[in-house]
């Protein structure tokens, strides 16, 4: 039986491709929760991703109903960015203002006594007042910056904050959160590797997806 040498290269690609496809693509992050320094119980999750030049923030509340208002951030000064070149883009979301604790309209994170948070070097406000017309448990924007490339080391030990509305199953409560970020950044090699088939695997596979096309081509003729 002759094989010819563009079926043995048509079979290995076919290989090479299985294996990539089982090979993970998780991305770098940062996986913390915050919880309220004042008002109703609440929990939320603050999930923040490399994409590119640019990171994107997800806000998850995780354990009651709320309607997510305001996110508050602090980005390390040892990274000099110009704010001004900075930008949001995503669903539901306001401009990003700077130095504050205060978004207004009641979007704020002040109050608490001597566990508040003081200012943060940014605010976004988030939908609107009320449920009226939203109810926001989830939410995520992606952070840019038109000159500079945006990393997750600039978020590591830094101040975060979210401002909860209509908190709880009667949707009467209200909520004021903070915490730090973590100092690590979760990235690929910190989780569990995905298994690749072994080169000696790989051959034998390729060689019994060549033997299968030999044979139907016998049965053919």
């Amino acid at each position: 039986m002759n094989i010819k040498p563009s079926l043995m290269a048509a079979a290995t690609v076919t290989i090479a491709a299985s294996t990539l496809t089982a090979i993970s693509a998780e991305a770098a992050a940062l996986d913390f929760h915050i919880s309220p320094f004042t008002g109703d119980q609440a929990k939320v999750k603050i999930t923040l991703e490399q994409v590119g030049n640019d990171v994107k923030f997800n806000f998850e509340v995780t354990d009651t109903l709320a309607d997510i208002t305001g996110v508050f951030f602090d980005i390390n000064d040892i990274f000099n960015l110009n704010s001004n070149d900075l930008s949001v883009t995503g669903n539901y979301v306001g401009d990003l203002k700077t130095n504050t604790s205060n978004l207004g309209g009641g979007v704020n994170l002040t109050g608490g006594g001597p566990s508040n948070p003081g200012s943060f070097d940014f605010g976004v406000k988030i939908g609107t007042n009320g449920i009226g017309r939203d109810d926001i448990k989830a939410t995520s924007f992606t952070l840019s910056h038109a000159t500079e490339a945006l990393n997750l080391h600039m978020f590591e030990q830094q101040k975060f904050g979210v401002r909860l509305q209509s908190v709880g199953s009667n949707r009467e409560g209200s909520s004021k959160l903070t915490g730090i970020s973590p100092i690590k950044v979760i990235r690929p090699s910190n989780s569990k590797p995905v298994g690749v088939p072994e080169p000696s695997t790989v051959l034998g596979l390729g060689l019994f997806a060549v033997g299968i096309a030999g044979t139907r081509r016998i049965v053919k003729t």
